[in-house]
């Protein structure tokens, strides 16, 4: 069973945790933004919320704790939200076929990225020492 089981339940959880989790110590509404916009394309799923929309409910979902707000109705609110601001790639087919070819060929790139592939894991940025401790030495802070 599926603890998320909907497709806008796991877009509201995965928006939720980056804007309300706060996880990096700047741009997490954007990361929430964009990640979530991409899950959505990935899932055939087109997003028709304003610039100025997503804003207000990114920065609703960061401060949820200010107003006293509980995770599970933000996330509920989210999903719901998310459900009624999509149209399927295939609604929209009938109104612009380039447009939804341009649709498909997004979520084919995404799809296929090498990350998304099963079994492959990202793998770890180095860092040359040397260079690190040449650069610390030159911009002392």
């Amino acid at each position: 069973m599926d603890f998320y089981p909907s497709v806008f339940d796991k877009a509201a959880c995965l928006f939720f945790s980056i804007a309300g989790g706060h996880i990096f110590t700047n741009g997490n509404k954007r990361t929430a933004v964009l990640t979530v916009d991409q899950f959505l394309y990935a899932n055939e799923l087109y997003l028709v919320l304003l610039n100025e929309d997503m804003r207000k409910i990114a920065e609703e979902t960061a401060s949820y704790r200010i107003r006293g707000e509980n995770s599970k109705d933000v996330m509920g609110n989210l999903s719901t939200r998310f459900n009624a601001e999509t149209i399927p790639f295939r609604a929209i087919k009938t109104y612009d076929s380039k447009f939804h070819w341009k649709l498909h060929r997004l979520k084919r790139r995404i799809r296929d990225h090498r990350l998304n592939q099963q079994g492959v894991r990202p793998q770890q940025a180095t860092v040359d020492l040397a260079a690190a401790a040449a650069l610390r030495s030159r911009f002392p802070f």
